[in-house]
């Protein structure tokens, strides 16, 4: 099950960082994501304030070697 980002809150980190309706998420910090239970427990501890790194794909064409990151601060 992909973690695809379909739309954003207002004010959100992820859509001010560049990272486009239809990215794939497929890692926060050192966790790699393959579902939205990975995503949920990537996250769990995490608190507006701190730092991730998010690890993402455009979209469903794209392949591991079109991995891109990002560092947001959590809102």
């Amino acid at each position: 099950e992909l973690v695809v980002i379909k739309e954003f809150t207002h004010n959100s980190a992820v859509k001010n960082a560049g990272v486009a309706k239809g990215a794939i998420i497929v890692g926060v910090d050192d966790v790699e994501v393959n579902s939205f239970t990975d995503f949920k427990l990537a996250m769990l501890n995490k608190k507006p304030g701190e730092t991730i790194e998010l690890h993402y794909l455009e979209n469903t064409d794209a392949s591991e070697k079109d991995r891109e990151s990002v560092e947001l601060e959590l809102r």
